[in-house]
């Protein structure tokens, strides 16, 4: 949160990580390379989690509203987040698991970024 109240919104990409619970629902031959094939390409749950924890610590002056951030590096949006409707389908996905009480304010917002 900004000292003007407002709040900077960014998208932090943790990467791969093999110890992730994600991979427990992949079928056999797929969890085992993940695991023990391609670990050395992947990161661990701490350097996974660094990337969020940086633009939560970092001064909202410094982290770019907005932002999309890869190895705590701003870097290039997606291509599927800069076409509206593909927003409009993450936007209704992320208001879909809100609580009932912040679905509308947070869905307005959601919607002005449009």
């Amino acid at each position: 949160r900004r000292s003007d109240g407002t709040a900077t919104a960014v998208s932090a990409d943790p990467g791969v990580s093999p110890d992730s619970t994600m991979w427990d629902e992949q079928a056999a031959p797929i969890r085992f390379l993940a695991r023990r094939v391609f670990y050395k390409l992947t990161k661990t749950s701490p350097q996974a989690a660094a990337c969020a924890t940086q633009c939560v610590v970092l001064s909202p002056d410094v982290v770019t509203n907005g932002g999309y951030y890869v190895s705590g590096v701003l870097d290039a949006p997606r291509a599927d987040t800069t076409v509206v409707d593909e927003w409009n389908k993450a936007a209704q996905l992320c208001l879909d698991r809100l609580p009932p009480n912040l679905q509308s304010t947070v869905g307005a917002h959601l919607m002005e970024q449009v």
